[in-house]
Formats: C-alpha cells, sequence, structure tokens
C-alpha cells in the first residue's frame, strides 16, 4: 500500500511518500523532503529524551529514502543543518552539509563539510551500532587553519592544518594524522612553520616525524605529551639553532647558534630538563666567548652542567668542564 503524504511537523512542512507491506511482511519505506525542519520535534517524535538535550537546530534541504526490511533499517539522503548545538567536550558543532547512509545500526557519511567552534572540517567514513550509548567511530576528518589555542588550555596560539583517522568507541577514541603548522607560540617559544605525524590516544599524544623550523633554524626529533597533566619529553635533532632568547627562565641566558642532539622534558610552566651533546660557535656567557663549541650538557632546572667541554677561545684551544648556575661559572 503506498500513499502521498503531505503535513507539517512543529511549524515545518514536509512532503512524503509512504509505502508499507501487507499480509504477513513487515517491510515498508518512506521518502521524504522538507526545506526546514527543527530537529526538538523530531527527536521528541522519536522519543529520544539524551538527544533531545543534546541536539538543538535545524535540518535544511532535507531530501531521505528510508527502508525497513526484515526488521533492519536501509537508507540514504542529503541535508544541511545549522545552529546544532550539539557539543563533545568543549567542541560545539554548529553547521555543515552533506550525504548519509544508513545499513541498520551502521551509518556512513560522504562528503561532509561542517563548522565546529568557528573552525572548518571535512568529514567522511561510518559509525557502527549508532543505537548504542558508546557507538564506534571509522573516520577520516580533514582539518584547514583550525585555531591551536583549544589544544594546549590556551598555553599556545597557532594554526593546524591535517588529514587524520578516527577510530573507536567515543568514549575511547584514538587517532592518527599527518599535520602542518605555522606561526605557532607556545611557553615562548616562536615557531615559524612544521610538519609532524601525530598519533592520539588514553590522552597522550605521539609525535613523529617531527620537522620544525625555529629560532633561525631546523629542529627534527619525536615526542610524547600528555594531555592530563601537560607533561611532555622530546627527543631532537637541532640544526643551527639560535639561543637568542630562548625561553627557559631559570637556564643561564647563553648566547650564539648551535647543533646537537638533545633530550627535553617540561610540563605547561616550561622545559624542565635537558641533556644532550652540542657543538656552536660564537658562544657567549656574560663576557666569556667561545668562538667554537663541542661538549655534553645537563640542566635540572637550575643548574647547567658541563661534563666535558672543548673548543677555541680567541686564537687558543680550551677543554674543560664545570657548572654554571646562579649567575656563576664553576670550573
Amino acid at each position: 500500500m503506498e500513499s502521498v503524504i503531505d503535513t507539517t511537523l512543529g511549524n515545518d512542512k514536509i512532503h512524503g511518500k509512504v509505502t508499507l507491506g501487507l499480509g504477513d511482511t513487515t517491510d515498508r519505506s518512506f521518502y521524504i523532503e522538507s526545506s526546514h525542519l527543527e530537529l526538538k520535534p523530531i527527536l521528541e517524535s522519536f522519543d529520544i529524551v539524551d538527544a533531545e538535550h543534546a541536539f538543538t537546530g535545524t535540518l535544511t534541504d532535507v531530501a531521505v529514502t528510508m527502508r525497513k526490511r526484515s526488521g533492519f533499517w536501509y537508507g540514504e539522503g542529503q541535508l544541511s543543518f545549522n545552529n546544532v548545538g550539539a557539543k563533545v567536550d568543549d567542541y560545539a558543532l554548529q553547521k555543515g552539509k552533506g550525504s548519509i547512509q544508513i545499513h541498520g545500526d551502521v551509518v556512513t557519511l560522504q562528503n561532509v563539510e561542517a563548522e565546529i567552534n568557528d573552525e572548518h572540517l571535512f568529514l567522511g567514513g561510518t559509525v557502527h551500532h549508532v543505537f548504542d550509548e558508546d557507538p564506534t567511530l571509522h573516520l577520516s576528518i580533514g582539518l584547514k587553519e583550525w585555531s591551536l589555542a583549544p589544544f594546549t588550555q590556551g598555553q599556545g596560539t597557532g594554526y593546524i592544518s591535517g588529514d587524520a583517522i578516527v577510530t573507536g568507541p567515543i568514549s575511547n577514541v584514538r587517532g592518527s594524522a599527518d599535520i602542518q603548522v605555522h606561526d605557532v607560540t607556545y611557553n615562548g617559544v616562536a615557531l615559524n612553520r612544521g610538519t609532524a605525524h601525530v598519533a592520539y590516544g588514553d590522552q597522550t599524544i605521539q609525535i613523529s616525524e617531527m620537522m620544525a623550523y625555529t629560532q633561525g633554524g631546523i629542529v627534527s626529533g619525536s615526542g610524547l605529551y600528555h594531555v592530563e597533566d601537560g607533561t611532555y619529553v622530546a627527543a631532537l635533532s637541532a640544526q643551527n639553532l639560535s639561543l637568542y632568547q630562548l625561553p627557559i627562565d631559570s637556564m643561564p641566558q647563553l648566547q650564539g647558534v648551535v647543533s646537537g642532539d638533545i633530550t627535553i622534558q617540561g610540563d605547561h610552566n616550561g622545559i624542565t630538563s635537558v641533556q644532550g651533546t652540542v657543538s656552536g660557535k660564537q658562544v657567549s656567557y656574560q663576557s666569556m666567548l667561545l668562538n667554537t663549541l663541542e661538549g655534553s650538557i645537563a640542566w635540572d632546572g637550575s643548574t647547567l652542567v658541563v661534563p666535558y667541554m672543548n673548543g677555541t677561545m680567541g686564537s687558543g684551544p680550551l677543554t674543560g668542564n664545570g657548572q654554571i648556575g646562579n649567575g656563576y661559572i664553576y670550573c
């Protein structure tokens, strides 16, 4: 049996066609289209109480076909949405458009474009067990020129673009991405531009294949960042890195240009430990100037230890070891 329906839901007009199976079959199908639909009356009519509180806003340019066969729903359609108001943590879904397919409890998203916290996002993939409390995601996500401030709890600025894969249940989502950043500042460090591969899971961000241009030089390496407490560790290789105004408040204010391999640890308050081997030129501290320098360093947040050092000062060689701290040099 088939019928054409022209009706209203709330204040919105809906045009549709419904087909119902007769006899023993429970198969049915319907097609609806509407230029404007408020979400609240839809969720109320399906008695989805939790979603009613989570989602607000409107659907526009809706065209959806649904079929029920052997107890499962199948369908496809396209729509636009505006002022949705759905939030995950501090991220609010505002508006967007895209195509959708439904196969039982699996929803497939295609060519979805959305705005979240005034940032643009591209989305595609599947959501499994969509009617459960904790749906499972397998999504590809594209970001373009997102502000970094929300990712650093307001400690940093700059912009990030990238392509990511997000998988797993919403309660414990995991992801990986290839990213590009530019005009970044974090704890006083300025980064002109950079690229990296990033993996996220269990409140931990792993960074690999990093290449960054900062302090007049190039830094490559890998790192680990814990989201909950803001602690991090990084293994870095630096080339021609300027020490000028390097923002390590309690570390001796050295000047010059260095290269080397170092390990850095820190937290939201700044860098707390530095260890490694370095080489440099025109390295100075207070009135002492080294034309060239090779050595190892270890800094614990208060004292810079130099286990060994070889270099030149003026026209002569220099070899030694010692400590720098509290404005003094100890040899």
